[in-house]
């Protein structure tokens, strides 16, 4: 057997290993009726200089290489849980389970007014408007948000910070939403 071929007893199982140099993927093979996975090593998509895992399909960035990993079975197509209403898979059992549950219509009632949410995270944000405790604050007007980008977003007007386009010119309050825009408008 040649050194490179490493035998796999559920292929399906293993996850992908990383050095810190090099992502190595397999390329099945097989030798007497039994499945090996061959390592080809390719160019690690970490960048040194931000510390950040680029995805080389979609360009998204993430800050762990677990995110990374996790990013790419959307790609890769590898999924444990398969929704068969509308075919989208899952890597991870409470994703698909939240994703189910809107298919079954399954909403989650407010216990201090009569609204009615798709997810508990809808229904914790929303719980925040009767408590008035937000995760984040406005250090200028106190204004109170529970998502960090449209706090963010709204710390940046009061601060006449922008992010232009680097195409069209357009400017946004947030650079998540401009580097969304760019990928529309064209920017590369």
């Amino acid at each position: 057997m040649p050194p490179e071929y490493v035998p796999r007893r559920n292929p399906a199982n293993s996850l992908q290993q990383f050095s810190a140099a090099t992502r190595h993927s397999r390329q099945q093979g097989s030798e007497h009726g039994r499945v090996f996975y061959k390592h080809v090593q390719h160019t690690d998509p970490m960048n040194s200089d931000s510390n950040t895992w680029a995805c080389v399909e979609c360009n998204k960035s993430f800050s762990s290489r677990s995110g990374y990993q996790y990013h790419m079975q959307y790609h890769q197509g590898k999924f444990n849980f398969w929704c068969d209403d509308c075919k989208k898979g899952f890597s991870v059992s409470s994703n698909y389970r939240k994703h189910m549950a809107r298919h079954e219509g399954i909403t989650f009632p407010c216990n201090r007014c009569e609204k009615r949410f798709k997810n508990e995270t809808s229904l914790k944000y929303h719980q925040s408007e009767h408590t008035g405790v937000y995760l984040y604050n406005c250090s200028v007007c106190q204004q109170g948000f529970n998502q960090r980008p449209a706090w963010e977003e709204h710390e940046n007007r009061h601060a006449g910070r922008r992010f232009s386009c680097r195409t069209c010119n357009r400017d946004f309050y947030h650079e998540g939403m401009r580097n969304n825009h760019e990928k529309k408008c064209g920017h590369v």
